[in-house]
This record gives C-alpha cells, structure tokens and sequence, in this order.
C-alpha cells in the first residue's frame, strides 16, 4: 500500500508564497513577522524590512524581510548592521508616505552596496510611481502579491 503525506497550514501556505516572493526581490532569504517575532530570531540575524504583502490565501498581510546574515557570525558586521538600520528609515518613511525620504534612503543603500541595489529597486520604483501618481487616501502601504 501506497500513502502520500502533505502539509497544511497558514504557515506553510505564507512559506511558499514568500519563496516566489523571493524571486520579485531578488533575495535568497525572506522571513515574514511572524517568524522574526520568534523567541531569539531578530537577536540572532540582521534583517532588511521590504514590504507589507497580502498574499492569497493569508487574511491580513505580512511585513516581511530579507535576512541579511548572522550578528555574530558575519564578517560584513558593519555593512548589514548599516544596510539594516538604513532600510528600517527607508521603510518607515515610505509607510508614512514620506517617498522622497525613503527614495534617498534607498539609494543610500544602494551606495553601500557598491551602487546598486536590486532588492530595494521594487521599492524604489514604487515610491517614484506614488510621487507622480499618490496613493489613495484609505492607503495602508499593502502591496497585493499576485504570486501563484
């Protein structure tokens, strides 16, 4: 006799939609909320926030993050520490819709980066988009993933 075994769950279902996120950001390693407010997770790792997603199949959405590496096991310690806290600035002046704020945050980024940033360019593009074109006033900085 044959069996098949699967896994059900809103955690498994948001896992597989973070992976295919991960393609639109160009990330290796994304976490949402959820796991970064995990017993020991935000202490262990330095993490760049991205985005607040809705994704089909979750009721609310989920801010989620790129997982820069370890704290204590990183040789670029200063670089993701300062790529970290830059992009919480950046993040938080685009919730705010303060986007020529998080522009220059971004491209501070960039900057450390040697001049380019791939992850931060949807975000960037996001906010020039909203500076010519502003949001609507219910705006709560979701972005609705279409992915799968």
């Amino acid at each position: 006799m044959r069996m098949k075994y699967g896994v059900l769950g809103d955690g498994v279902n948001l896992a597989s939609r973070l992976e295919e996120l991960n393609k639109r950001y160009k990330t290796d390693c994304m976490i949402s909320q959820s796991v970064l407010d995990e017993p020991g997770v935000a202490d262990a790792f330095y993490v760049r926030p991205l985005d607040l997603v809705h994704v089909k199949g979750q009721p609310q959405p989920s801010r989620i993050y790129q997982v820069l590496g370890m704290r204590e096991a990183s040789e670029c310690d200063v670089q993701m520490r300062e790529i970290a806290l830059v992009s919480q600035q950046a993040f938080r002046a685009y919730m705010e819709q303060r986007f020529d704020a998080a522009i220059g945050h971004l491209r501070t980024i960039a900057g450390i980066r040697g001049g380019e940033d791939d992850t931060g360019q949807v975000l960037l593009e996001r906010c020039q988009e909203f500076l010519e074109n502003p949001p609507p006033p219910n705006w709560d900085g979701t972005e609705v993933s279409s992915d799968r």
